[in-house]
Order: C-alpha cells, then sequence, then structure tokens
C-alpha cells in the first residue's frame, strides 16, 4: 500500500496530510481508544476510519487540484 501511495503523492496533493491523520488515529488507538473499548477497538471501525480520511483527502485533491490548476 505504502508503494501505491507513494507513487500517486504527486497526483493528489492533500493525500500526506491525510496519511499523517491515519498516523495520529493509529497512535490513538494503540494508547488510547483500545483501553476505552476493554482492549478490543472494532477492526471494521478501523478499516472504515482509514479508508474514509484517504478516501477524503484524495476527493479534497481532485476538486481543490483541479481549481489551482486552472487559475
Amino acid at each position: 500500500m505504502y508503494f501505491m501511495l507513494a507513487g500517486v503523492i504527486d497526483k493528489f496533493i492533500f493525500i500526506k496530510y491525510g496519511l499523517a491523520l491515519v498516523l495520529v488515529f493509529v497512535g490513538l488507538k494503540m494508547v488510547w481508544l483500545n483501553e476505552a473499548f476493554g482492549g478490543k477497538f472494532p477492526i471494521t471501525w478501523s478499516l472504515g476510519i482509514i479508508a474514509g480520511i484517504i478516501g477524503l483527502s484524495i476527493l479534497i485533491s481532485l476538486v481543490l487540484g483541479k481549481k489551482k490548476t486552472d487559475a
């Protein structure tokens, strides 16, 4: 997955911020969320949150990236 995202980082200008948010989420999950959920934070929630963050950063890059190239 890293190599796939590393190849498209130039096309999607906001994906690096999305990946930073994913790292923050994973850190919070390890430190705080697992304790809050009794040691078992749902995997489906984790995957959904990670996919949502990456997808949203790609969508924002597509929408705002076109505006920057048009100007």
